[in-house]
């Protein structure tokens, strides 16, 4: 059985967390819901990487700017949707550029989350295949660097296997060695 993906919800208001937990957990997500930035911000830096993570803008204490801005400096490849009652384009603009992939104004549509869920998803699986095509390129190069060292260990072992087929096999020096 695949394990579900997490979420993290993050919103002061209690109707508003448990709203989106009963949502998010019909479609198959096991969500943790908190009431401040603040706390999201000490789960996410003890290690604590859920897959995905719902946040408010506005929240008494640690708006949800500043929480999203302290969450990046953590873990830049997070998967962030903003929440807000505030449909202000400035504060929209911050959340993108500071690294929030998606930003919904309450309330909100059922199908406007699924979209930014679905959008989440595939961010996070364009950032797993990247990172699996960048181990293979180590993996290749490293291989590419083993590979150019062949060619004089081949022409050592035929230079010996030619000599023990004539019987007159000696270890080469190093200088003969290198010069093979």
């Amino acid at each position: 059985m695949a394990q579900k993906e997490r979420i993290l919800v993050v919103d002061d208001e209690p109707s508003i967390r448990k709203y989106l937990q009963t949502l998010l957990e019909v479609d198959g997500f096991e969500v943790e819901a908190l009431s401040s930035g603040k706390n999201a911000v000490e789960k996410i830096g003890a290690g604590d990487r859920p897959d995905f993570i719902i946040l408010d803008v506005l929240m008494p204490e640690q708006n949800g700017i500043d929480t999203l801005k302290q969450l990046i400096e953590i873990d830049r490849n997070l998967h962030v949707i903003m929440l807000s009652c505030s449909n202000e384009v400035g504060t929209v603009v911050e959340a993108i550029r500071i690294g929030a992939l998606d930003y919904l104004t309450k309330p909100f549509e059922k199908t406007e989350l699924d979209a930014a869920m679905l959008k989440c998803r595939q961010k996070k699986q364009l950032h797993a295949e990247n990172q699996a095509l960048r181990d293979y390129c180590v993996i290749a190069t490293r291989s590419l660097k083993t590979s150019a060292s062949l060619p004089p260990a081949r022409r050592w072992c035929a230079s010996a296997s030619r000599s023990c087929r004539s019987r007159q096999w000696t270890y080469p020096s190093s200088s003969a060695a290198k010069a093979a």
